[in-house]
């Protein structure tokens, strides 16, 4: 019969400890997965975030008080259950294609998408939300009204714990099955320390039994899955700082994707045709120092390799090139073994931001903006810092997506937001026509042909000279310069500007900070795809309208069921919940906007961030006089610091900013709940982490679907210091309002 120790205090920590420390491991686990399922954007980041946090906000409101041994029965339950469940969602997760078939090449709707990040998040995070009042009631028997912050800070120093420790180990070295192998092990090692059973031996041998095969485990699965859904054959795949790359096989092709996205195929050589001859009629004499991005390893650098170039190649993911390499060699043996060609494996923006050097040309065709690391290579700070790094005659070629006839209202707010950044930075342009524009820019006249009839007499003076180059057969094969007369087909390029022209001065341009043409994608695939979501994502009021509504009905029944006090301070919590929230997800594109890194860096982010939680929280449960009034003007103030920072980009300010700003977070919660506790700690413990989350909801929900798109970065941290500095206000003349 087994033995049912009572948890003791000791025992409540450890539990709270790992149950944070797990969770964190989970929820940055989650995230990457699903971002190599579905878009790997943003918009899906912050729906996992929404997810989460709606799960945490179920199990903490939804726990009705009960005698201590079912309260125990809760806490372990959710300890051996957490890592079981997390393995159940991503794989499942990795396997819904097999269940749920889709069109080859293609995401699920948007709606879809929605409905299956809630399915394998909020059974996680629902365990997370579940445990917690339990647990602070159990420790009030000793700590008293100190219970839930020792709980907080307990669960956000495990959470610190495993966020650093998936940064800068287990993220290098163990795939998703190993990890949590390893948590199912701890929570079945914690449990035994309380259950006095010898079964509990044996079980604790089933996370170390299968431990040595979960590798092969996840290739075959992934295998299987990819095969079934794809026209080709996985050959390989691997997660990089920045994503996870997966190489398929088919009909004699190498196709490369990033997170679900297709880059491009090897061999090209047909592709590449019209583009090659492209750059080569743009090109001058003295034109010798090229900078590829978005070419492909293939036909492009091979053949103008051929014709002298110096080529410094980037990928948008400077970890690709290792993975491509190897397939790249057999097909086009002269590249990376000729002078001709520097691989540079380093973030372009980075490397123009902190370079010197200056080209002749730079050709940038990244994939279509689906996610903010991609946006970056089409807004106007991209832009200007090609400007910056080309030569007095530089050329830049950049793309965007074009179109075949007629261009609908969204398409044409996409394309306009990414045009407008361009001509405000290359004045002198010529531009090609197709499903796939070729913006054409310089910044002094006279460098470009006035028109793309004098640029095909050009290059019909000089393309002789190229046929005894060398260049591949379907390069060159039957070609006459007259052949880029399809690419300027006339009545698209003035139906062009007879749309696109008097749009530029309604429409926002796309930039960092306010990533219109990222935003304007979404909308085009949500049209595109017939997504039921179209017409709420369009609007823009939907999603801030039934945050109102469910925070309304919330409210009303906090003030109704437990009265004014815990209605006051369970709103405080509601919006330190959103402030938190929207402000780390500003973080995280902050991050990837600048560096691009952001696949290996959230958990990263996240760790940091429970750091100042768990600083704040411990300082803050042992200080006698608490101002909330002080916390949240600092609140401001650090967020002013956040604003600054967009302009600085010193990544110093920016850890700090976060350890600070999440140390001001961490100092509600106990200071609240000390204030408010009395004898009924496991309500207000569900009442404070209920609307915590709640307000995390609402936040990550209304920043990503509304705040980002309309009023970009900067406007989102002005909203959340100016409500910081109103509860700063308001907690002020509270106490003085209550004398008068």
């Amino acid at each position: 019969m087994a033995i049912e120790r009572r948890l003791q205090r000791s025992d409540l920590l450890l539990i709270t400890l790992f149950m944070g420390f797990s969770s964190a491991i989970a929820q940055v686990l989650l995230i990457r997965e699903l971002l190599t399922i579905f878009r790997g954007n943003e918009f899906i980041i912050g729906i996992i975030f929404t997810a989460w946090f709606l799960g945490i906000f179920i199990g903490a409101r939804f726990n009705p008080l009960a005698a201590e041994r079912a309260l125990e029965r809760r806490v372990r339950i959710c300890l051996i259950c957490l890592p079981l469940i997390v393995v159940a969602s991503i794989y499942l997760a990795h396997s819904v294609s097999i269940l749920i078939p889709k069109t080859v090449g293609t995401f699920y709707s948007f709606g879809t998408e929605l409905l299956l990040s809630l399915l394998f998040t909020i059974p996680i995070s629902f365990l997370v939300g579940f445990f917690f009042p339990p647990v602070v009631t159990l420790t009030s028997r000793e700590d008293g009204s100190r219970s839930g912050g020792n709980v907080y800070l307990t669960e956000s120093f495990g959470s610190f714990s495993g966020g650093v420790l998936f940064s800068f180990i287990l993220v290098d070295y163990l795939n998703p099955l190993e990890i949590l192998l390893i948590l199912l092990f701890l929570a079945l090692l914690i449990t035994a320390r309380s259950i006095r059973k010898k079964i509990f031996a044996i079980t604790l041998l089933l996370p170390v039994i299968l431990f040595p095969f979960s590798r092969d485990t996840e290739k075959q699965l992934f295998k299987l899955v990819w095969d079934r859904s794809h026209t080709g054959k996985l050959i390989t795949y691997q997660r990089t700082r920045y994503q996870t790359v997966f190489i398929e096989s088919t009909d004699e092709l190498i196709n490369v994707y990033g997170d679900g996205i297709f880059f491009y195929s090897l061999p090209d050589r047909y592709e590449s045709r019209a583009v090659f001859h492209l750059i080569e009629s743009l090109r001058g004499e003295k034109h010798k120092k090229v900078l590829l991005l978005g070419t492909g390893p293939g036909s492009i650098p091979y053949n103008l390799q051929k014709t002298d170039m110096e080529i410094s190649y980037f990928e948008t993911d400077p970890d690709l090139w290792k993975i491509i390499n190897p397939h790249r060699k057999s097909m086009y043996p002269m590249t990376g073994e000729s002078p001709g060609l520097r691989v540079i494996m380093q973030d372009l923006r980075l490397f123009l931001r902190e370079s010197s050097e200056r080209f002749d040309m730079i050709i940038c065709f990244p994939p279509q903006p689906e996610n903010i690391m991609l946006n970056r290579f089409y807004t106007r700070e991209f832009y200007s810092l090609c400007r910056m790094h080309l030569k007095r005659n530089g050329i830049l070629i950049s793309s965007i997506h074009g179109f075949s006839n007629y261009m609908t209202e969204d398409l044409k707010r996409f394309i306009a937001s990414i045009y407008q950044g361009f001509i405000r930075e290359f004045p002198y342009m010529l531009k090609t026509s197709g499903e796939t524009i070729y913006l054409i820019g310089a910044s002094e006249k006279g460098v470009l042909p006035v028109s793309f009839e004098q640029l095909i007499d050009r290059y019909r003076e000089r393309y002789p000279a190229l046929l005894h180059r060398g260049l591949e057969r379907e390069i060159i094969e039957n070609f006459s310069p007259d052949e880029l007369r399809t690419l300027f087909e006339r009545t698209q390029l003035d139906y062009f500007d007879r749309i696109i022209n008097p749009l530029l001065s309604e429409t926002d341009e796309n930039l960092d900070l306010k990533p219109r043409g990222y935003w304007n994608q979404i909308i085009l695939a949500a049209l595109q795809e017939k997504s039921t979501l179209y017409r709420l994502l369009r609007g823009f009021v939907f999603f801030p309208l039934l945050g109102l509504l469910l925070s309304g009905i919330a409210f009303i029944d906090i003030r109704k069921r437990h009265g004014r006090e815990q209605f006051i301070n369970g709103m405080i919590m509601y919006a330190i919940g959103f402030i938190s929230i929207s402000t780390m997800i500003l973080m995280i594109i902050l991050y990837q906007n600048f560096n691009g890194i952001v696949y290996y860096r959230i958990s990263l982010i996240n760790a940091l961030f429970m750091l100042g939680l768990t600083a704040g929280s411990y300082t803050y449960n042992r200080k006698r006089n608490r101002s909330l009034t002080a916390v949240f003007l600092l609140l401001s103030l650090t967020l002013g610091g956040i604003y600054l920072y967009t302009f600085i980009r010193t990544e110093l300010l920016f850890w700090g900013a976060i350890v600070i700003f999440s140390f001001l977070c961490g100092t509600v919660f106990p200071t609240l709940f000390t204030s408010m506790a009395g004898d009924r700690f496991h309500t207000t413990a569900s009442v404070l982490d209920a609307m915590d989350h709640l307000g995390s909801i609402i936040g990550s929900l209304v920043t990503v679907l509304f705040l980002l798109p309309l009023i970009g970065i900067h406007g989102t941290i002005i909203l959340n210091a100016a409500l910081s500095l109103l509860i700063a206000i308001s907690s002020y003349l509270q106490p003085r309002m209550s004398r008068g």
